[in-house]
């Protein structure tokens, strides 16, 4: 492919790996080489981002979850070393 659309090897791996800009011009170029229709494409392009961009608000929601737990868990030793403290100061 990078030989029919006249690229390196390398940069092709770059625009393939979206590690390199590309203008509107070489998206048709790579597109038309692929046989691939334009609005096919858009429309491809924009699930998979609507499938990441809710990937990712999943990991976060979960990994805010797993924060808010861990801070319930310190909250809690925290007031059973106090109680304990108390306890020990009291006897004393």
């Amino acid at each position: 492919m990078a030989t029919e659309l006249h690229f390196t090897q390398s940069y092709y791996t770059k625009v393939e790996c979206g590690k390199a800009k590309i203008s509107a011009e070489l998206l048709f170029r790579i597109l038309e080489a692929l046989e691939l229709d334009y609005a096919d494409f858009v429309k491809k392009e924009k699930k998979q981002r609507l499938e990441d961009s809710l990937t990712l608000r999943k990991s976060i929601a979960a990994n805010n979850h797993h924060s808010k737990a861990d801070k319930d868990v310190r909250r809690s030793k925290s007031a059973a070393l106090d109680k304990k403290m108390n306890s020990a100061t009291l006897r004393a």
